[in-house]
């Protein structure tokens, strides 16, 4: 039995993450994350029939936070994006407001001929923390998982 048959009798049978959409669709969240935590597979089951979804995360490339922009080595980073995903089978994409966002998804828009959506609650969130060690403040993704601890 594959695997799309398994979670189809899953679906049927258990009714999983709320299968009913209205339309007559059944969903259940894929097994497999792709390459890594970036990406969320989803399978629609409309009569037999398996419509797939892949949901990517991109973070932004190496930001100089002062300026809201790419490093040099940030941009480098985009543009290897760019290149990597040139192929990839996107229909929308979408951004944050943040300019290290956007200026990380250009190139690879570009590639695609197409333009994000933006959204406002796409942005990270802002706090920072004192790190304990140095007593510098930082944005909370800088520091290491031990400094939450305290």
């Amino acid at each position: 039995m594959s695997r799309i048959e398994l979670w189809r009798d899953r679906v049927r049978a258990e009714a999983v993450d709320g299968a009913e959409t209205g339309d007559g669709a059944e969903t259940v969240d894929g097994a497999e994350t792709g390459d890594g935590a970036d990406t969320v597979d989803k399978a629609v089951f409309v009569k037999d029939e398996v419509i797939s979804m892949r949901i990517i995360f991109v973070r932004h490339g190496e930001p100089d936070y002062t300026t809201d922009t790419l490093t040099e080595n940030g941009k480098k980073e985009a543009a290897a994006l760019a290149k990597r995903a040139k192929n990839w089978k996107v229909d929308r994409a979408f951004v944050s407001p943040l300019g290290r966002a956007k200026e990380t998804a250009a190139p690879t828009l570009a590639e695609w001929g197409m333009e994000a959506r933006e959204y406002d609650w796409l942005r990270e969130f802002k706090p920072r923390m004192t790190d304990p060690t140095t007593g510098e403040v930082h944005a909370s993704w800088d520091l290491m998982p031990q400094d939450f601890a305290s």
